[in-house]
């Protein structure tokens, strides 16, 4: 009882101070997002699952596939990028985050990032590089923008070749899904909370 008390308290104080307002792309705003390559807007997104595109099972809510070719002619090591993105503009200025919620489907390495195109000029979270079947939530920090700059933001999701991923081309198949809200955290939390409370008036 003691245990399920302290993990709901946890989630309360962790909620409380999460309470910053991340920003996260939803469902219904991920679909509308296009693969976009060059000049060249592909096939590719899906809401049911990847087995079109060669994967029997997604993890995340909207799926991406497309075929990147790795660009090392000079052998720099520079590897090939494909940006997801809907081409609108969004209102991030009340918010202190943008945070996403990605899976690599894959049976190769894919390496996931976000971008926000802030005042002309693009901003990348770190690249989440992952295993086949792993996720991960990357973050882009927000606070040292001006309410201004954030009023007219354009979001982007990023592919590129995984660490360990050595094929070329190559097919990626990613997905994503919003994270969770501290609005949800506190409600489960507050839930753990009753639930303890009661079971603690029985005994």
């Amino acid at each position: 009882m003691k245990k399920i008390l302290v993990i709901a308290l946890g989630l309360l104080l962790f909620s409380g101070a999460a309470f910053a307002l991340p920003f996260t792309l939803v469902s219904g705003d991920l679909i509308g997002f296009n693969i976009v390559t060059g000049d060249t807007t592909a096939d590719g997104v899906t809401t049911s699952d990847l087995s079109s595109y060669g994967v029997a099972s997604m993890a995340g809510d909207v799926g991406y596939s497309y075929q990147i070719t790795k660009n090392d002619i000079d052998g720099d090591g520079f590897t090939g990028r494909v940006f997801m993105t809907d081409g609108l503009n969004y209102d991030l200025s009340v918010f202190d985050s943008f945070e996403q919620q990605v899976f690599n489907d894959n049976d190769d390495n894919w390496a996931v990032s976000i971008m926000a195109t802030i005042a002309g000029s693009n901003y990348y979270s770190f690249f989440a590089d992952m295993i086949p079947g792993a996720s991960s939530s990357v973050a882009l920090g927000l606070a040292n923008f001006s309410a201004s700059d954030l009023s007219n933001v354009q979001l982007s999701l990023v592919v590129e070749y995984g660490a360990s991923n050595f094929s070329s081309p190559d097919y990626f198949h990613v997905s994503a899904a919003p994270v969770p809200e501290p609005a949800t955290l506190l409600l489960l939390g507050s839930g753990l909370v009753g639930l303890a409370f009661l079971k603690r008036r029985k005994s």
